[in-house]
């Protein structure tokens, strides 16, 4: 694997690739000989030799090509994302749940992929690493309000879920968290 593409293993992991080469883009270039780059391809070379341009990649590919993009360019801000996991293969999704570990991340779901693989944590991380989505209905119109689980709510879960009879998405369904 190149040296500058490391941040790019989990890719090559995932895909079976073996080689990641960035290509700048040239836009136009002045009288003194100076170039103006504003973009660049990414390609991706597989056993056999093949070589795919980006832009012909899957649409999970391409998406955990962009996550992981990000991931190495904004290593220490945190992470948000909005339905990371579609389009993506379970194994994929695995890997960037593993490689977010120990990192803030705020993630927008409705795909249990994720929530299935993360696992609720301890008690005390159930109560503040979820946030949970209410609908209020009062005489001026509903209105949403969110809110963490209550100590009692996040017991509950780490209970069920430690039972092992079901997914974290399901104990949430059933008791009207999700």
């Amino acid at each position: 694997m190149p040296e500058n593409s490391r941040f790019l293993a989990p890719l090559f992991e995932a895909f079976g690739a073996l080689d990641v080469e960035l290509r700048p883009r040239l836009v136009e270039e002045d009288e003194q000989g100076h170039g103006l780059w504003r973009t660049f391809d990414i390609f991706v070379r597989w056993p056999g030799g093949l070589k795919q341009r980006h832009d012909h990649l899957s649409f999970g590919q391409k998406r955990m090509l962009a996550f992981l993009w990000y991931q190495a360019v904004y290593h220490n801000v945190p992470v948000f994302t909005d339905e990371l996991t579609n389009g993506l293969h379970a194994a994929w999704a695995r890997q960037i749940t593993d490689l977010l570990a120990g990192r803030q991340a705020f993630h927008a779901v409705q795909n249990p992929l994720m929530l299935d693989m993360a696992g609720p944590g301890s008690e005390e991380e159930t109560a503040s690493r979820f946030v949970l989505c209410e609908t209020e209905v009062s005489e001026t119109g509903r209105r949403w309000r969110w809110r963490n689980p209550t100590a009692e709510e996040a017991h509950e879960l780490r209970v069920a879920w430690d039972a092992g009879f079901q997914s974290l998405s399901e104990i949430l369904l059933s008791r009207g968290l999700w």
